[in-house]
């Protein structure tokens, strides 16, 4: 069980550190029993920003307008292997988002090779590697790309959240 102290103090940390404001609108895929759901709610709750619940499956819909969703999000908080489905697949031949100025992922390793690609197609987005467990309140380290990495390379785990 995650204590509410802990996920006040964890959002706190989070939005301060990926500047998460009244004018966010936070792209929410992630089921609401799942932890990755708690960045999304509680940031938008604690800023004033809006959440757009996507419910379509990224770009493969012709009803949605792309992973940015049908409100146009400019954050998103993904696994790690929802965003290299999107590379995979070519997601981006069909559609583009134009307003995402955030990429936040965790879950997994993410492969450098699909990091390109998303950096390539949204190369001004700020794209930030997450690590932690559930039991943690989400995550507990954090490394925002700063550099270009080569196949092969690992991304760091990055430095603990403060608090």
């Amino acid at each position: 069980v995650v204590s509410h102290r802990s996920v006040i103090d964890f959002i706190e940390e989070f939005t301060r550190l990926f500047n998460i404001t009244e004018h966010d609108v936070i792209g929410n895929q992630a089921p609401f029993d799942f932890d990755v759901s708690v960045k999304d709610i509680y940031s938008t709750l604690k800023c004033g920003a809006t959440m757009q619940i996507i419910q379509e499956v990224f770009f493969i819909s012709d009803k949605t307008s792309g992973l940015s969703g049908r409100a146009g999000s400019n954050d998103s908080d993904l696994a790690v292997s929802a965003l290299c489905i999107i590379s995979t697949l070519k997601g981006f031949d069909y559609k583009v988002p134009q307003k995402i100025r955030k990429v936040i992922f965790s879950g997994e390793v993410m492969p450098v090779k699909h990091l390109n690609i998303w950096k390539k197609y949204l190369p001004e987005a700020m794209y930030v590697n997450v690590y932690g467990p559930t039991e943690i309140t989400c995550n507990c380290t954090y490394h925002i790309i700063d550099r270009e990495y080569e196949p092969g390379e690992n991304l760091p785990i990055g430095k603990p959240f403060p608090k």
